[in-house]
């Protein structure tokens, strides 16, 4: 994919009076909007491994259209979703996630 690893946060300053944006969802669940988070010590709390392993499992199950091969690095990876703005939504409520963690800030 070829693209220059990025953090995301292209143009930040034209929003940073509105991200994080919080919400509540209709069943009750609080999420915040946010950058994906990179925690350069803790492969398990830094949110670039997580999204290029969420995005190489629907690579794997063939719903990706137009991507055929998994990411083989963060740094490939990054170098697609994060070499302009993008955007995480997570959760604020102790809850779990799709992995079967804790999903809050606290967890």
């Amino acid at each position: 994919y070829q693209g220059i690893p990025g953090d995301g946060k292209h143009n930040a300053h034209l929003i940073s009076g509105i991200i994080p944006f919080q919400a509540t969802l209709v069943d009750g669940r609080r999420v915040e909007v946010d950058y994906f988070r990179h925690v350069e010590d803790d492969i398990e709390e830094d949110e670039y491994y997580a999204g290029m392993a969420l995005m190489n499992l629907i690579i794997r199950e063939g719903k990706s259209w137009p991507f055929d091969q998994e990411f083989e690095s963060v740094d490939d990876w990054r170098g697609y979703f994060l070499s302009h703005s993008a955007f995480v939504v997570r959760a604020i409520n102790n809850g779990m996630d799709s992995s079967k963690k804790d999903s809050s800030r606290s967890g």
